[in-house]
Formats: C-alpha cells, structure tokens, sequence
C-alpha cells in the first residue's frame, strides 16, 4: 500500500482516514475505549506485519512511539501523516526543505525515508 506508485498520496490517505473512522466510531462515547478493544482494531492488532513506517514518523515527536502490528501503522500515520501533518512539520529536527508542510508532500517524505 505504502510503495510509490501504487496509489496517489490523497487516496492513501483517504484510505488511512477512513479505517480510523471505523474504528473510533466502534469506541465509546467519551472515547475511554483503546482501539485494540473495537472489533476492526482487533483485527488489525492481529497482523503482526506492520508497515515500518516507525523510523520515520519518530522524527516529528519527541514521544516514544511503537509499531509492533498493522494498528500501531495506522494509528501512527493517521495521528502524524494525514490528521495532524502539520504538527509533524512543526517538530521536524531536520532540514524543512526535504519535507514540505502538506499531506502530499509529507507522504512522498515518508516513501523516501522509509527503510
């Protein structure tokens, strides 16, 4: 799904976008539930395979993040790529100029650095 080519950014990220909206819709009202504890999180908590995206989305936060199954991908792009891309660029450590601060821009970043 992640490999250039495959899809235009906005469709991916319409598409990581849309399986975040399912699983917060399956959560409780005051969204006390984790997502490991809505059906389609479990299934996504599931498959161990992730999408190594982790060495690359850790540089836009100085939090200590995981990424151990197909959830934690999600979870991890959505909070850093397409909800809140430009909080990701405001924290970036390195040059602004490799990454731009839009979606589009964050996404090819992201196929570049990612190992």
């Amino acid at each position: 799904m992640w490999q250039p080519g495959m899809w235009e950014a906005i469709v991916k990220m319409e598409f990581i976008r849309e399986i975040y909206w399912i699983m917060d819709r399956q959560r409780d009202r005051k969204k006390e539930c984790s997502f490991v504890r809505t059906e389609k999180g479990q299934v996504l908590y599931k498959i161990k395979s992730s999408l190594n995206v982790l060495s690359c989305v850790q540089q836009f936060t100085d939090w200590e993040l995981k990424e151990t199954n197909l959830l934690d991908s999600e979870v991890l792009l959505r909070d850093h790529v397409v909800g809140h891309h430009g909080e990701s660029y405001k924290f970036y450590k390195g040059p602004k100029s490799e990454m731009g601060p839009d979606k589009v821009t964050l996404e090819r970043f992201l196929q570049k650095e990612q190992p």
